[in-house]
């Protein structure tokens, strides 16, 4: 049997471990230590200026260490059992498609988008009142916490559609998918990777006809029905045509209980 080097599969388990171990830590009730530095608790905000580094910054790094140090042994190792330098390649880069195979997919699909959901998406846009195009361009430090521990939605001017900035408060069902998905403090583009195609794929299998900010509009409707001010739901929409437009269009068009009903929704 051939000898394994302990030392090094000891520091892959450990770092195998402590990537696990930092992915279920809880947020906000742990010293800074404890989590990535750029992401400090409580809020979890990403914070460019921090600088330094944590263990939890060092774990994949050291696993990338692991794999860069295991690969030319092994293959040293299998060359000298009689194995070809051919076929030792042939056999890397097969392992290397197979990974490939498996993982691209999953994050193309939308499958694997680390702390994304697609409930959460459409929500954005069903409870948060934000256009599709808005919700693509946006990234998790994006949502803010206020000191009352209220969460709420920066729309940056770079990602609205009026290049205007604006806060829209986190209502309905998108609040829990939001808390829970902070929990472990991701980063990047807050919507999976093909997003379209699985919305496409939702709204075929519910049997629902593609209508042009339909969710968009829901919010609006619903939102005033529950006495949400005619101004303030402009204002979270950023909404560019003036309130007339909204009044006319959305107003009276659910009642008090169905608002009731949507705002309950779990």
């Amino acid at each position: 049997m051939r000898q394994r080097l302990l030392s090094l599969d000891m520091l892959r388990g450990l770092s195998i471990f402590g990537m696990v171990f930092s992915a279920i830590i809880p947020s906000g009730v742990l010293p800074p230590w404890m989590y990535h530095i750029q992401n400090p608790p409580p809020t979890h905000n990403l914070d460019m200026a921090q600088a330094g580094i944590t263990w939890v910054d060092m774990v994949f790094p050291i696993f990338i260490f692991c794999m860069g140090v295991a690969i030319p042994l092994s293959g040293r190792a299998k060359i000298a059992a009689g194995k070809s330098a051919k076929e030792y390649f042939k056999e890397l880069f097969t392992r290397f498609f197979m990974l490939w195979g498996f993982a691209y997919p999953l994050i193309k699909l939308g499958f694997v988008a680390y702390g994304i959901t697609p409930s959460m998406t459409g929500s954005k846009m069903l409870f948060a009142g934000i256009r599709p195009a808005e919700v693509a361009r946006m990234e998790w430090p994006d949502i803010r916490r206020e000191p009352s521990g209220e969460l709420v939605i920066m729309v940056r001017p770079s990602v609205a559609k009026t290049r205007e900035v604006r806060l829209v408060r986190v209502r309905g069902a998108l609040a829990p998918l939001l808390e829970s998905s902070l929990a472990s403090s991701p980063a990047g583009s807050i919507v999976p990777v093909s997003w379209g195609n699985i919305a496409k794929a939702v709204r075929a299998d519910a049997g629902l006809k593609h209508r042009h900010d339909a969710a968009r509009h829901s919010f609006a409707s619903y939102a005033l029905a529950s006495g949400v001010p005619l101004a303030q739901v402009q204002d979270e929409m950023g909404h560019s045509r003036g309130s007339a437009m909204l009044f006319r269009h959305y107003r009276a068009l659910a009642t008090p209980s169905e608002a009731s009903a949507f705002w309950s929704i779990a």
